[in-house]
């Protein structure tokens, strides 16, 4: 199995956690600082449009910044979040995972979890 992330978001409406396909913890967590910051630039004035405008930029730059390595896969960040058909439940995946991240939108900033 390849190692893979989550990243939690919580629009406003739902909480999420979003498989990232990418083992390397420093690089998720640059690309999800960077999407932040961005996002914070535009004052969005809901979190459901913060949350979506964040995870297309974030899936975005992760695209950009990702190799082209056999160990690379074309997704950065999961269009679903995860479920029991994907991943075994989500205490399955935090428990895989090889890092958390969480997006909080008030504070403007990336909470590492694990």
């Amino acid at each position: 199995m390849k190692k893979f992330g989550l990243l939690f978001i919580n629009n406003g409406h739902q909480e999420m956690y979003l498989p990232v396909f990418c083992g390397d913890r420093e690089l998720a967590y640059s690309v999800f600082v960077d999407a932040m910051k961005t996002c914070g630039e535009t004052k969005k004035r809901y979190r459901e449009e913060e949350a979506s405008s964040f995870f297309q930029l974030a899936d975005t730059l992760g695209k950009e910044r990702r190799g082209t390595g056999p160990d690379d896969c074309p997704i950065f960040i999961g269009p679903e979040a995860v479920s029991e058909q994907c991943f075994g439940g989500v205490d399955s995946a935090c428990e895989d995972a090889v890092y958390i991240f969480a997006a909080d939108f008030e504070k403007g900033e990336i909470v590492r979890v694990k």
